[in-house]
């Protein structure tokens, strides 16, 4: 069954749970006010979503970004759907080797790496909170190191929380190994980035791919 919520991430829309995204699961949502705006809107397709319906993307006049997971095998690409992307200069995001690093390829559009969660570690309900470090990356920018704090009754700016960044250079992933990733986080979460299967994945196709966006 499919579930469609607001992103948290960006104006849009997130897409969640088991099959395949059909058109009559968005129509509803296209009555929000997002899709009349000049302002581009981003579709997530999370884990265990697996195909969209056929023309279903060329539906939302204002689509900007497409967002995949692992799951995902078939976008519904039509014809009429790519003229669409094409038009709106649509950018995909996903993991390397990903439909959507494949769709970018294909069709002559924008592909940027999907964010990494490096490292998270500690307990909301503790003093200190829980910190959580991301790798995020966005189109023809410096990749940046998102060091965040979580503890109840904190907020961003306020003592024990808000984030931090540490900006990296577009071609890290050619100097800086995984410890040293690593070492320019807290130091409860150095092991875990020390050990984190993703990163060391990344690092490796970045690397025989001469980057992370096209």
């Amino acid at each position: 069954m499919i579930s469609i919520s607001s992103s948290h991430k960006k104006t849009g829309l997130c897409v969640k749970g088991e099959g395949m995204l059909l058109v009559c699961d968005i129509e509803e949502w296209l009555d929000l006010p997002w899709f009349a705006e000049p302002k581009s809107v981003y579709v997530e397709l999370a884990e265990g979503v697996t195909e969209v319906e056929k023309g279903l993307f060329a539906l939302i006049p204002n689509i900007g970004e497409i967002e995949t997971s692992k799951s995902v095998k078939d976008l519904g690409l039509d014809e009429q759907t790519v003229k669409h992307l094409r038009e709106n200069d649509v950018l995909f995001r996903g993991e390397f080797d990903s439909i959507a690093e494949k769709a970018a390829k294909e069709h002559r559009l924008a592909f940027v790496h999907s964010n990494i969660e490096l490292a998270r570690a500690g307990d909301y309900s503790s003093r200190e909170g829980v910190d959580i470090v991301t790798l995020k990356f966005d189109y023809d920018s410096k990749p940046v190191l998102q060091l965040s704090n979580f503890c109840q009754g904190s907020s961003a700016g306020s003592s024990g929380g808000g984030d931090e960044y540490k900006f990296l250079q577009k071609d890290f992933y050619r100097t800086m190994s995984q410890k040293d990733i690593a070492e320019m986080c807290y130091k409860r979460l150095q092991h875990g980035v020390m050990h984190n299967s993703a990163l060391h994945r990344f690092l490796e196709k970045a690397k025989k791919k001469k980057g992370w966006f096209f």
